[in-house]
């Protein structure tokens, strides 16, 4: 009898204490839904929902004038979304987002806009000595496809000519100003806008940078 008392006793301390550990286990559930309720935290499997979730801690830290750290999850943002273009095989904007990371940043570094700003001039002063340029004395600069290098004034000369192609020649030295091509007038074209875009993209990564200070 004793012995049948004590088995019944302890057969009620399991099924009681397995009834406290499941109570507990279903609290803890609870309070994970819930916790993910709040927060709208998900299971993230693709890129294109993880671009979501930077984006929303962008948006909450400009809300805060925490500028930097936005930035940081803007373009980490822009970089899942070209991924997921990728991913998804979607080649026109995954080369869209691509070439915006390449040449810009993706708005948020400057100083690669002004690098290729730089870079591109200085290719088109050569382009331009090969297509043709009348300084302001009349001299015609051709080269022709020589295998010979430039001198150093012709150069320069380029170089001024590349320059006025973008910039208001009321802001120009004279004798820039009156330097014209002699060659091909798609080369000047393209000289203009490749430069001006350029100067654009350096001047919108400027503004998203001096917007943290």
């Amino acid at each position: 009898m004793l012995y049948d008392e004590l088995k019944k006793i302890e057969n009620e301390e399991k099924v009681q204490n397995k009834s406290i550990n499941d109570s507990k286990e279903e609290t803890e559930e609870k309070k994970s839904d819930k916790f993910k309720r709040e927060y709208q935290i998900q299971d993230l499997n693709t890129y294109n929902e993880i671009a979501t979730l930077y984006r929303r801690f962008k948006t909450a830290l400009d809300k805060t004038k925490d500028y930097t750290d936005a930035g940081l999850f803007y373009y980490n943002e822009l970089e899942m979304k070209r991924k997921y273009f990728r991913e998804k095989k979607n080649y026109g904007r995954w080369g869209l987002y691509s070439l915006y990371k390449f040449f810009m940043g993706y708005g948020a570094k400057p100083l690669l806009s002004f690098i290729w700003l730089i870079l591109s001039a200085f290719i088109f002063s050569g382009i331009n000595l090969i297509n043709g340029i009348k300084d302001c004395t009349g001299r015609i600069i051709s080269y022709e496809w020589a295998l010979s290098l430039p001198n150093w004034t012709d150069w320069l000369i380029s170089f001024q000519y590349t320059i006025s192609r973008f910039l208001p020649k009321t802001y120009l030295p004279h004798n820039w100003a009156e330097i014209e091509t002699t060659g091909s007038g798609l080369i000047p074209f393209f000289n203009s806008v490749v430069l001006i875009l350029f100067l654009v993209f350096t001047g919108i990564g400027l503004k998203r940078h001096f917007r943290r200070f």
